[in-house]
């Protein structure tokens, strides 16, 4: 699969942050167990990791309407890079019980799978993310863009916008029989080692292919593997619901690492095999997908463990 590329200064981000926050206890508390609650709910304060990316997050809100995203802020503890447009929190406010930094103008939603350990919330309640920066102070204005802070601040824009983009499905065009039209349903089967009844839904666009059939099939119609994929049928809704659940984070980490991959890279080959496994049965719209992607998760770490 494609590398992904981080940008310049995103990738020496891990120079210029601090300590992960299991070994700094200066700055950050011991992670709170999830002992299985994966739960995100608004007042939490979460870590977001996502291919090597990472930034402490204050939900904000979960909507219904959005499964499985969440809107929330970025935060820092302690103030030494808040500016201002930014809000310094007394120690009082939050469970770290030190001053932390919220970033009002870079609230935007994140998939819940990027959180992996919650860190702590704010005390005594919380009802809405304005109501929580009305407590806190403006930081002091940065006076030069060759300074730390403005450097950081520059990191920290990046990082929110990577982060936003993370673990968010490919649409697909549905176009995927227009682009096959060509091709001879005799030579699809061969391609897919003689599986007709795959081919036949190919051909009609009923199924989706993952990147090795893609690239097959892109050789003979003389096209992209990328071209293939973003020509396959819009994904069930509850495969996207299911593939996109943060019950899922700890074990696609464990097949990323045991693969040597990034996230992204685990997270597409993981729906991917998800949707064309899906395909080679009936009634793909009612497929048991929780099942499924349970199973492709056990199995893709016993043979990336084997």
């Amino acid at each position: 699969m494609q590398q992904i590329k981080l940008p310049v200064e995103i990738s020496t981000m891990e120079n210029n942050m601090p300590e992960d926050i299991t070994t700094s206890p200066q700055s950050f508390p011991a992670p709170r167990p999830l002992n299985g609650d994966t739960a995100v709910r608004s007042g939490d304060i979460w870590r977001a990791l996502w291919d090597g990316v990472a930034i402490l997050v204050l939900v904000g809100s979960v909507d219904d309407n959005l499964p499985n995203r969440v809107h929330g802020v970025p935060v820092d503890i302690g103030d030494e890079e808040a500016d201002d447009s930014s809000i310094i929190l007394p120690a009082d406010v939050t469970t770290f019980a030190l001053p932390v930094t919220v970033w009002p103008d870079l609230a935007t939603d994140f998939a819940s799978l990027i959180f992996d350990r919650r860190v702590g919330d704010i005390r005594d309640g919380f009802e809405t993310l304005d109501k929580v920066t009305k407590l806190g102070k403006r930081g002091r204005p940065i006076l030069r863009d060759t300074s730390p802070r403005s450097h950081a601040k520059r990191i920290r824009g990046l990082s929110v916008d990577i982060l936003h983009d993370a673990a968010q499905l490919p649409s697909g065009s549905g176009t995927l029989q227009t682009l096959l039209a060509t091709l001879p349903m005799a030579t699809i089967a061969d391609a897919l080692e003689g599986n007709r009844a795959l081919a036949v839904k190919i051909k009609r666009g009923t199924a989706a292919v993952d990147a090795a059939q893609a690239a097959i099939l892109a050789s003979l119609i003389g096209t992209s593997t990328q071209a293939v994929l973003d020509a396959n049928p819009h994904a069930p809704a509850d495969f996207s619901m299911e593939v996109t659940n943060p019950r899922h984070s700890e074990l696609l980490r464990a097949v990323a690492s045991s693969r040597t991959e990034t996230e992204s890279e685990a997270f597409t080959q993981m729906t991917q095999s998800v949707l064309a496994l899906a395909a080679r049965g009936e009634h793909r719209d009612r497929a048991d997908w929780a099942g499924r992607v349970d199973t492709y998760l056990a199995m893709a770490l016993a043979s990336a463990s084997s």
